[in-house]
């Protein structure tokens, strides 16, 4: 069965230290031997670990190198062949000059789900009561200020589609009226012709045609060679009759008029209208066009707040080309502002149902949701690389919504989704959610600090370091871009440095990440004119 309407702050303080520090009595090389080491190319070595000659280029993994120009320091790991005598084990003692830094720059694309069932009760009022409300606080919040924010809502629905019908002919584009759907459902309303005694036998389940001109299909995008193979058909579903609602419930409709499904529908009873099929646009351009394009905040929540509150939940829950906008227009933004952190918030109170069929079918939900997933994992993987956070509204009926959107967000690049039950707070919990989001964005990713006139960047000499309430400093371990080993003092640039990729920013490991979350009083700086240390 399928609903009708379908819905369906920084614990610690942030600075910088400045590029300075060159090499001297109290910025010299950990005492490791000279010469030639993993990763560099040094010259000859001097007495104690001195530096050495030319630098070549970063070592990611342990040993010791030849210390020079743009050299790591190593923690473990044997040193490199020595030319020159070697020293004993040193501690590097430079200092640098020190500052205020920012975080990256934080833009989010708000994708909100404004399904029918947004409307259902929750608490005093309904769950699109308590998003607008939380939304509302978390723009005008003063700690989103310096937040860039984006909105978007899904269905967008086609123009001078009727919101119910009895015949093709009301719908128009938006054909036809699912007025007669066969009776075995398998997780979708497949629509029939009762004048077709063959009309449910393997009728179509998807149609994500037509083939277009690349050879793919139109909505899933899978390679196609001709309209057919972008059918799939779903077997025998039993016989064609007419489309009911649940007495229980009558905004989910039902197949098998007079059949009693039991708790939460009730008997299904013959309906005198139904829906158009067609009636929510499945472009990607029309979610890839923002309502209120990405603006400053709070500056921007006057507008943000207008453009909710101008919305009426109606339809279904196009999930698919909903979040493969968002993605679209976030990578957009984030390929011309360079150094900024854009994700996407999808906001939904129900499972994908529509945009992964055609005109016989009704969104297959287990496909509609692999299909979401298929989205989300191209978003995180493709260049710029967009995460994309998941919360849900749902009410305790839905056993698995946990698991469902947890593998959107999962493979959006997130760890999980953020479920709020509408049997509790659904305000506050939504609102506790996005607050987490913009804690974690603000607390993982680092602008690199320009340095001062007439000195250049070397990121061989950049350290990422911590300074816990007590004033202890520990330098955090550099590791390459996918070399996170999942402990918690680890970073990374966001690409590998080289002759032709240049890092625009500075990211905190996963674990790290969350540790420094849970840290209250502490100091994270980045650090210039040190030799890196590496893990």
């Amino acid at each position: 069965m399928l609903r009708l309407s379908f819905g369906v702050l920084l614990p610690f303080s942030v600075a910088v230290a400045a590029f300075g520090c060159s090499p001297s009595a109290n910025n010299e090389d950990p005492g490791l031997s000279g010469g030639t080491g993993s990763g560099a190319t040094g010259g000859s070595g001097g007495v104690g670990g001195a530096t050495g000659g030319s630098g070549g280029s970063i070592p990611i993994t342990g040993g010791g190198a030849g210390l020079g120009s743009g050299g790591l320091v190593t923690t473990g790991g044997s040193a490199g062949a020595a030319s020159g005598s070697g020293g004993a084990g040193g501690v590097n003692e430079c200092v640098g000059d020190k500052s205020v830094g920012e975080p990256v720059p934080v833009d989010v694309y708000v994708m909100l789900d404004i399904s029918g069932s947004m409307l259902d009760p929750a608490g005093t009022g309904s769950k699109w009561d308590a998003v607008q409300a939380a939304l509302g606080a978390f723009f005008n919040d003063q700690a989103s200020a310096g937040l860039t924010a984006a909105i978007q809502y899904f269905p967008q629905r086609l123009a001078g589609v009727p919101t119910t019908c009895a015949t093709d002919a009301e719908c128009g584009a938006g054909a036809p009226c699912l007025m007669n759907v066969c009776g075995e459902t398998p997780g979708a309303l497949v629509g029939c012709d009762p004048a077709i005694a063959t009309s449910c036998m393997n009728p179509a389940l998807r149609d994500d045609g037509p083939c277009d001109a690349d050879m793919r299909c139109h909505l899933s995008g899978a390679a196609c060679t001709d309209a057919a193979s972008c059918v799939t058909p779903a077997g025998d579903l039993g016989a064609c009759g007419p489309i009911g609602y649940c007495t229980e419930d009558p905004l989910l409709p039902c197949p098998g008029v007079g059949q009693n499904y039991g708790a939460g529908c009730g008997v299904c009873v013959a309906a005198t209208g139904s829906f158009c099929v067609h009636e929510n646009l499945c472009e990607t351009a029309p979610y890839q066009t923002p309502a209120v394009d990405f603006t400053l905040l709070p500056g921007a929540a006057a507008a943000l707040t207008a453009s909710i509150a101008s919305q009426m939940p109606m339809g279904d829950t196009p999930t698919r080309p909903a979040l493969r906008g968002a993605i679209a227009h976030s990578r957009d933004w984030a390929t011309a502002n360079v150094g900024h952190k854009v994700v996407v918030v999808l906001a939904t109170d129900g499972f994908p149902t529509e945009c992964t069929g055609g005109t016989a079918a009704f969104g297959a939900s287990e496909q509609a949701l692999t299909d979401v997933v298929a989205v989300a994992t191209e978003g995180v993987t493709g260049a710029p690389s967009i995460q994309t956070f998941v919360i849900g509204v749902f009410d305790q009926s839905e056993a698995n919504a946990q698991a469902n959107l947890d593998r959107i967000a999962v493979a959006g690049g997130t760890e999980r989704a953020y479920v709020i039950d509408t049997a509790g707070n659904v305000q506050q919990g939504f609102q506790d959610a996005l607050n987490q989001i913009r804690t974690a964005q603000f607390a993982c990713e680092f602008q690199i600090p320009t340095p001062p006139p007439g000195k250049s960047l070397d990121y061989g000499q950049v350290n990422f370091l911590f300074t816990d309430v007590g004033g202890m400093s520990t330098a955090y371990h550099y590791v390459a871009p996918d070399g996170c080993t999942g402990a918690t003092n680890e970073w990374h640039y966001d690409v590998l440095p080289s002759a032709t990729a240049t890092p625009t920013k500075i990211t905190a490991c996963p674990a790290t990440c969350d540790a420094l979350q849970t840290y209250v009083g502490g100091t994270v700086q980045i650090q210039l004119g040190c030799i890196t240390v590496v893990s």
